[in-house]
């Protein structure tokens, strides 16, 4: 199991994953950490997920082949994808209705008086044929099994760290917060990779972004601290 951590504000939404696919429950056949599990979501925002590799790799293969706009687009094709996987690996049912997927996107009222930042997260066990959204500058993490095995270890990580946090602009100040908390599941956990992606999608005076930077999690906090993390980002689109 991997890690997933999401963020979402009215101006920006944040995915992070690790790379580490894990090969036998326990890593009885090992694990590779050269995975991209960060899709580009051509019109919306970005995707990945932690569960099954062979079914996340189905659900990823999809996304990056359908034409997908809307969560409700996602949603169906994540179910389709699920009970595909189901029947196809039948002995494996347990682990793909426990997967999670996560997915950011941009929403607006109709008159355009409003607009948000979305993030969501799909799972066929825990919320059906629904999407559960992320509460406003609220972090949210799909843990290890490590941390899914040990609710105290989640309840303290959450207490230290503070999972609401304002976005007043200073979107380094998000981006520290996260990533400090991926430093230290990733050294925790014998299933996450200290490398990580990171997938923005925000507003800015200039116009909409979606941008992906990777790295070693600690190369990526002192960027941070230098105040040099730009330079390390990569601009998938940008719309006026």
């Amino acid at each position: 199991m991997t890690v997933n951590i999401g963020y979402a504000s009215k101006c920006l939404s944040i995915i992070v994953t690790d790379r580490r696919i894990n090969y036998g429950k326990n890593q009885e056949f090992g694990y590779s950490d050269n995975n991209n599990k960060l899709v580009n979501l051509k019109d919306m925002g970005w995707a990945t997920g932690a569960g099954l590799a062979s079914f996340l790799d189905s659900f990823k293969e999809r996304l990056s082949e359908s034409v997908v706009k809307n969560s409700d687009d996602v949603i169906s094709l994540f179910h389709d994808v699920v009970e595909k996987a189901k029947k196809n690996e039948p002995e494996f049912a347990e682990y793909i209705d426990n997967s999670v997927g996560m997915i950011s996107w941009f929403s607006a009222l109709e008159d355009l008086s409003e607009f948000f930042f979305r993030v969501g997260l799909l799972s066929n066990n825990d919320f059906g044929r629904n999407i559960a959204l992320l509460s406003n500058e609220e972090i949210k993490i799909v843990y290890p099994s490590e941390y899914l095995d040990d609710i105290d270890k989640v309840r303290e990580l959450e207490k230290r760290y503070e999972m609401n946090i304002k976005f007043d602009g200073d979107l380094n100040k998000v981006l520290s917060r996260i990533l400090t908390i991926f430093a230290e599941i990733s050294k925790e956990s014998m299933f996450v990779s200290s490398i990580c992606d990171v997938g923005l999608h925000f507003l800015s005076s200039e116009g909409f972004f979606k941008v992906r930077f990777s790295g070693e999690v600690e190369d990526l906090l002192n960027d941070l601290y230098l105040g040099e993390i730009e330079t390390r980002y990569e601009i998938v689109s940008k719309t006026p």
